[in-house]
């Protein structure tokens, strides 16, 4: 009976969900999909005094909705339509909401310094009421934006909202930017999922669509829980650790990408992905696989084109990332997941009738709604799922997702350029010669002899 009793109470790791619409359909299914799956895996997260530790869920922008509130404003609906509109989700946390009337004007006069139009804001659009008391004493202030970013070319108007995220967490390092997108919108709160829709009320509005949505319940081992730290956050949702964090936030500073003010690995390793894609024009597939890369000793056994693929990832971003840990993550309309080289945290791929699905158990998906017998990610494996409004979703398998790595390899003589410049290169180590028969030559041993003593 004791041992019935602790493995009643046991909790096991994060829960992480993603969900795309096969055909391509926004609704508001995905987001009532995503909050239920989250709720099935419950077993998965933490709680304290019965108030869970955080969890959130990532949707494509509400575009409906906005246009309904520009609309409200006598503005055009029609703003929300274009492909340089953004919306970004801000979180003044407990102790400094307060300062609220200090800290929002200051925020719009860097938005409009950047280049920025802000069209309207939604101020405090929460039921905080419906938290536990720890989560509502705690309770951040929710601030709402959405605007437009003048540049034609939405590559360079993501970085540019990208370096505006970095200005304004140096000026307000408190300050929790949940996103700041032309393509996603994030809900986070300290609770449990069954508070997301009753928290944010606008999740229930049968407007509020979407054909992506990723999701994520928080369980907190090293970390106190906050809201700040409840996922997902811009690109990722994560279960586990990240057991090289001091590695991994050196490789970024090397590359410019500083850590989050006071962030976890979580968010740390999230702002270097979105660094590679933003600041250096990398594809999301590609940045994903340079931070998680490939089994190293399995590499040597991939047609040479791969290899050497894998041979400008290990030396530009250096392996940094080790888990255990599993992922999904989102950016535009691509969907991934990924399980790191030690595969210690689980990873399933599923299709039902509707969606593709990447989750950390596979019985979210009702038996009866299931195509086949969903599929665990093996050690270091990844998948791709494109998708958007009105585009039939497209999966990527690994050696699918490794092809196309080949080919924006190829294609990206010029990067590459720009890429290998930021590093100085090293001196060539030179060897001495023996100048005389008392110097004898030592011979480099032989590898399994370095190999038996641990050496690589």
């Amino acid at each position: 009976m004791g041992n019935h009793r602790y493995a009643v109470e046991e909790r096991d790791a994060c829960a992480i969900i993603a969900f795309v619409d096969k055909r391509g359909r926004s609704s508001h299914a995905t987001i009532v999909q995503t909050v239920d799956a989250l709720r099935k895996m419950g077993h998965r997260s933490g709680d304290i005094n019965g108030e869970g530790d955080g969890c959130g869920i990532s949707t494509d922008i509400p575009r409906e909705i906005w246009s309904r509130r520009l609309a409200a404003e006598d503005l055009s609906p029609y703003l929300a339509e274009s492909k340089n509109f953004f919306v970004g989700h801000f979180f003044l946390p407990a102790d400094i909401k307060s300062e609220a009337d200090h800290i929002l004007p200051r925020l719009r006069e860097l938005f409009a310094a950047g280049g920025v139009e802000l069209l309207m804001e939604v101020t405090g659009k929460t039921r905080d009421d419906e938290l536990g008391p720890r989560a509502r004493k705690e309770a951040p202030l929710f601030w709402q934006v959405a605007g437009l970013i003048g540049d034609r070319d939405r590559q360079q108007a993501a970085r540019k909202l990208f370096d505006l995220q970095i200005e304004l967490e140096r000026e307000f390092p408190r300050l929790h930017i949940g996103s700041l997108s032309l393509d996603s919108v994030i809900f986070k709160l300290l609770g449990v999922p069954d508070l997301l829709p009753r928290v944010f009320p606008e999740l229930m509005d049968a407007d509020f669509r979407s054909v992506i949505a990723l999701g994520h319940s928080r369980y907190s081992t090293n970390t106190l829980p906050t809201v700040e730290r409840s996922q997902p956050f811009s690109v990722l949702g994560h279960n586990g650790e990240i057991n090289t964090i001091e590695r991994l936030r050196v490789t970024g500073r090397a590359l410019g990408l500083e850590p989050v003010p006071g962030g976890s690995d979580s968010q740390d390793l999230n702002r270097i992905i979105d660094g590679l894609v933003n600041r250096f024009g990398l594809d999301i597939i590609e940045a994903l696989e340079m931070v998680f890369p490939a089994i190293h000793s399995e590499v040597k056994h991939y047609a040479p084109e791969i290899q050497e693929v894998y041979s400008f990832y290990r030396w530009f971003f250096p392996s940094s990332a080790q888990g255990p840990a599993a992922v999904v993550g989102r950016h535009g309309n691509t969907c991934l997941g990924s399980v790191d080289a030690l595969g210690l945290r689980p990873l399933w791929f599923g299709e039902s009738d509707y969606a593709y699905f990447l989750s950390s158990e596979k019985g979210v998906v009702d038996l009866e709604h299931t195509m086949s017998d969903p599929r665990p990610l093996a050690p270091g494996e990844k998948i791709a799922i494109s998708g958007g409004r009105g585009m039939p979703a497209e999966v990527l398998d690994y050696a699918g997702y490794q092809k196309r790595l080949v080919n924006l390899q190829a294609t990206r003589t010029r990067t590459r350029k720009y890429l290998t410049s930021l590093y100085r290169q090293l001196p060539t180590g030179t060897r001495k010669e023996a100048t005389t028969r008392d110097e004898p030559v030592i011979a480099m041993p032989p590898a399994n002899l370095l190999a038996a003593f641990g050496w690589q």
